[in-house]
């Protein structure tokens, strides 16, 4: 009997061990990981480079044992420094944080002082998106005590996930004015930011946060004047190709503070300043209209100006999108509109390529365009055969502009996972019109071919359930019985049993329930019945207590446990997932990640109660 409860405890502790940590890792990781940390101690900067690189290409999240040692390992290796190329902390802590936990807090908090400014700055960014207590504690504390060494600002790609959660921007926020930075020198662009982006997603009022209005009428008109000094001289091919980072960050600048400025200033305030209309640069006119209309002032002029700006070659897409969200009955009908946005793109496009050296081309055709049936969802997309010229190239050449939705049409946003934009700076005259198209049809086929829709981004089988293990009480209960009763023998025998049982119930589960995402799917095998849906069947995701279903019940218990469901466009139950089979911390950005492109992403509701 005492062998059958060492046995069983023993169980439950591996058990215990096992789901304490995500259930998918990378099976063979650990002799390439070994190699990585030794290049990463070399005195070889190639060396370096060459571990450095590929850890900050590791995208899949590691067991918590191996992400807790190499959370452990970023304080301890060196070289460390500010320069991303050569900072092993930073690229070892990317590697572990795929996606942040609870239970790497700790560590994280222990290490974090012998990790470099840059991978600080990255652990503080982390520790706001997790927005568990722990987290937010850990952060309100490392920033207050470290602010001042340097400018703790969250990097372009971790603002962006920040600003997705009203928690994790209200946070940033609070911390800055806990700390009295709302107009300090490194910090006050970041607070305003942070305001405006706070307004603009409806997570606060203006009334909410602090906002000294005499700063910001100051600030807004110290950034119209800098715009006059590029007035005259102002074309597009400056703004890309010359001014850039400076002319870049005065839109950037001039945007928020005129955000900000609207927020107390008055309507006839407001529209004084209606010599904007007649700049030159479309980006600034465009967020000053969008000011207006947010205050639900328009007039003839202004709306005149968002048609001139629709048709012309910069500000296309965002003249459409404001017109979208503000005022849809004058979005434009006629397909031929479609020009002015694939025009645009291309120019990015060529201007965004190894050829193009950050310059527009001269001339760019529309030569036709064809449809294709889309590889992950089954939609019909339109694609657009463009020819172009450069200055450095005198000939024509070819290239590919889409995914469009062909039912969206006029439109000049795309799938953002179908940003299938291309070029190979081909002659054109070097083919036909349909041989062209023919090429183009065999490179989509060749970057969303089968292979990458079964590519498993996310696996779980169901984790062991220790909440009613509380059944060992009985067998500690016993003890008191021992001189009492001869049945404390009851105590003694129960609990073992009870918890090989429930181990050998938890084996079944785990062999006979998987849920994964494949490329664009959910595969979910449910025992003998193995199903599957697309992403984009999947309206939203409601987490509630529903009855354990009897093939998963322990002794036909039916108790009532936290189950994920998933519900169709027609509120029609897809999948009732048990939420022991999901590790939510993987699973939802796994799941966000994959469909992000969507026009109708699934709503998780808990986040919205």
């Amino acid at each position: 009997m005492v062998f059958l409860l060492v046995t069983a405890i023993f169980i439950d502790s591996k058990i215990e061990s096992k789901y304490s940590s995500w259930s998918r890792g990378v099976d063979d990781m650990y002799a390439p990981m070994e190699v990585l940390l030794e290049l990463l101690k070399s005195t070889k900067l190639a060396d370096r480079k060459k571990a450095i690189d590929e850890l900050h290409s590791w995208n899949e999240q590691l067991v918590m044992e191996d992400a807790l040692t190499l959370l452990e390992l970023a304080g301890q290796i060196w070289p460390i420094s500010d320069e991303e190329w050569d900072d092993p902390s930073h690229a070892l802590v990317k590697a572990a944080c795929v996606f942040i936990h609870d239970d790497m807090i700790p560590t994280l908090e222990k290490n974090l002082v012998k990790y470099s400014y840059q991978t600080i700055n990255f652990v503080l960014s982390l520790l706001i998106i997790n927005q568990s207590d722990t987290a937010k504690k850990l952060y309100k504390k490392v920033f207050s005590q470290i602010y001042f060494q340097s400018d703790f600002i969250p990097s372009y790609d971790e603002r962006n996930v920040i600003f997705e959660h009203k928690e994790s921007t209200l946070t940033a926020i609070e911390v800055l004015i806990e700390n009295n930075l709302t107009l300090h020198p490194w910090y006050e662009w970041y607070y305003h930011y942070l305001v405006v982006i706070g307004l603009e997603k409806q997570y606060i009022t203006s009334t909410e946060v602090p906002i000294e209005k005499d700063f910001i009428t100051g600030k807004l008109q110290s950034f119209f004047d800098r715009y006059l000094e590029y007035h005259q001289d102002y074309k597009r091919t400056y703004v890309y190709e010359a001014w850039k980072v400076p002319y870049y960050q005065l839109r950037f600048y001039l945007k928020n503070y005129l955000t900000l400025y609207s927020t107390y200033c008055s309507e006839e305030e407001l529209l004084n300043l209606q010599n904007i209309l007649e700049w030159k640069d479309n980006i600034i006119r465009l967020d000053y209209i969008e000011t207006l209309w947010k205050r639900n002032l328009s007039n003839h002029a202004i709306e005149q100006t968002v048609q001139e700006i629709l048709v012309s070659n910069e500000g296309t897409h965002q003249a459409y999108t404001i017109l979208k969200k503000y005022k849809p009955e004058f979005l434009p009908t006629d397909s031929t509109f479609q020009t002015y946005f694939v025009k645009e793109t291309a120019d990015f496009l060529f201007y965004n390529s190894s050829e193009g050296f950050e310059k527009f081309p001269t001339e760019v055709e529309i030569m036709g365009s064809f449809q294709e049936n889309d590889q992950l969802y089954g939609d019909n997309l339109t694609y657009y055969v463009v020819r172009f010229k450069s200055a450095d190239n005198q000939g024509w050449m070819r290239m590919l502009i889409g995914a469009y939705y062909t039912h969206n049409i006029p439109t000049p946003w795309h799938p953002t996972e179908l940003e299938d934009g291309y070029t190979d700076f081909l002659p054109w005259d070097s083919k036909n019109y349909e041989e062209h198209v023919e090429d183009f049809r065999k490179y989509l086929v060749g970057k969303h071919g089968e292979a990458k829709q079964d590519e498993v981004f996310y696996q779980s089988t169901p984790t062991y359930d220790r909440h009613n293990n509380l059944v060992v009480l009985p067998f500690l209960f016993s003890f008191g019985l021992l001189w009492a009763s001869d049945w404390f023998i009851i105590g003694l025998i129960f609990p073992p049993i009870w918890i090989l049982l429930k181990y050998l119930h938890a084996k079944r589960l785990e062999k006979n329930i998987l849920v994964q995402i494949r490329g664009y799917y959910l595969d979910y095998f449910y025992f003998d019945d193995p199903t599957c849906v697309t992403l984009n069947q999947i309206s939203k995701i409601h987490y509630e207590k529903r009855t354990v279903a009897k093939r998963e019940r322990f002794f036909f218990i039916p108790l009532k446990t936290w189950h994920y469901i998933l519900y169709d466009y027609e509120d029609k139950e897809i999948y009732v997932i048990p939420g022991s089979s999901l590790i939510e911390d993987y699973f939802i950005p796994t799941l966000q990640s994959r469909t992000a492109h969507l026009s109708q992403p699934p709503v998780l509701t808990w986040e919205d109660e």
